[in-house]
C-alpha cells in the first residue's frame, strides 16, 4: 500500500506558492464581467484631468504673455495722451485748456499716482487761476475766466502739485506748478523755495523762468526788472504763448500800449482763437484797460 504522511518540504512550498500566484492573478483580473469598463473609465478620467491641468497652465501662460504685450501698449497710450494734453495746454485757449484738463483727469482716474498727469493738471489749474485773477483785477471784461474762483482753482492745484512733488521731488513740472500754486496762495517764501529747486534742475527752462518772474511781480519787484526778464524769455524760440501774453499784459500795465498791442497780435498770429489776446487789444483800443494788480 501507499504510505500516507506529510509531503516533502519542497513540494509543499511549491504548491503553496502556486496557490498564492493564482490568488494574485485573481486580484489582477476583473472579478466580474464589465468591471474592466470601470478601469477604462478611470484611466480616461485621469487623462482628461491631466489635460485640464495642462490647459490651465497653457491659458495662464497665454494670459501672462498677452499681459506682457499690453503693458508696453498701455504705456505708449499714456505717453501719447500726455503729449496731446501738453500740446493743448500750450495753445493757451479756454477750449484747448478744457481738453487738456480732461485728459489729465482721465489719466489720474486710471492711476492716481501718475506724477506727470498730476503736475500737468496742476499747471492747467494755476494758469486758469492766474487768468481769472487778470480778468478780475486788470481787464474787468467779464467772460468765463472772470467768474472762475481763483481760490478753488489754486487749492486744487496746490494739492495736486504737493502730491506730485512728494512722489517725485525731481519732477520739473511738479516743482513749477507747486511754486506757482504757492504764489497764488500768497506764500511767496514757499514759492521761491520750489522755483529755486526747479532752477537748480533746469536753469534755462522758459516755464521755470516765467514762474520766477511771476513771483517777482507779486513780490513787488520793480516792473521794469520783471519786464526785462520776460523780454529775455520771449526772445527764445521755445517761449510759450502764455509767457508772451504775460509780457503783453504787463506792457499794458506799464503804459506801453504799442508794445502790448504788438505782442498780442503776435499771439493771434500763432493762435487766432486766443480770446484773451483779442480782449486785451479791444481793451487797449477802447481805453478801458484797468489799474495794476
Amino acid at each position: 500500500g501507499t504510505i500516507q504522511g506529510p509531503l516533502p518540504r519542497s513540494l509543499s512550498t511549491a504548491q503553496q506558492d502556486s496557490g498564492e500566484a493564482e490568488a494574485s492573478d485573481d486580484l489582477l483580473m476583473p472579478s466580474r464581467p464589465g468591471s474592466w469598463k470601470r478601469w477604462v473609465l478611470a484611466i480616461v478620467l485621469v487623462a482628461v484631468a491631466g489635460l485640464g491641468v495642462l490647459g490651465w497652465f497653457e491659458r495662464a501662460l497665454i494670459r501672462q504673455w498677452v499681459s506682457g504685450l499690453s503693458r508696453p501698449a498701455a504705456q505708449d497710450d499714456r505717453r501719447k495722451a500726455l503729449d496731446r494734453a501738453h500740446e493743448y495746454f500750450l495753445l493757451d485757449t479756454t477750449s484747448y485748456m478744457d481738453q487738456a484738463e480732461q485728459i489729465f483727469r482721465d489719466l489720474l482716474k486710471q492711476d492716481d499716482r501718475d506724477v506727470q498727469a498730476a503736475a500737468g493738471l496742476a499747471e492747467v489749474l494755476t494758469t486758469r487761476a492766474q487768468y481769472a485773477r487778470d480778468q478780475r483785477d486788470l481787464l474787468a471784461s467779464g467772460g468765463r475766466a472772470s467768474i472762475e474762483d481763483v481760490g478753488t482753482l489754486t487749492r486744487e492745484a496746490k494739492k495736486l502739485a504737493q502730491v506730485a512733488v512728494l512722489a517725485d521731488p525731481g519732477d520739473l513740472a511738479a516743482l513749477r506748478a507747486l511754486a506757482d500754486a504757492l504764489r497764488l496762495s500768497e506764500d511767496l517764501e514757499g514759492a521761491r523755495k520750489y522755483v529755486d529747486k526747479a532752477l537748480d534742475i533746469a536753469p534755462r527752462d522758459p516755464e521755470v523762468l516765467y514762474v520766477a518772474a511771476l513771483i517777482d511781480w507779486d513780490d513787488e519787484v520793480p516792473l521794469d526788472e520783471v519786464l526785462g526778464d520776460l523780454e529775455r524769455i520771449v526772445k527764445r524760440p521755445d517761449a510759450t504763448i502764455r509767457i508772451r501774453y504775460r509780457l503783453a499784459l504787463l506792457y499794458a500795465v506799464a503804459g506801453r500800449k504799442a508794445d502790448s498791442r504788438e505782442i498780442a497780435k503776435e499771439i493771434l498770429d500763432l493762435n487766432s482763437d486766443h480770446l484773451l489776446a483779442s480782449k486785451l487789444i479791444e481793451s487797449l483800443d477802447s481805453g478801458a484797460f484797468g489799474a495794476s494788480l
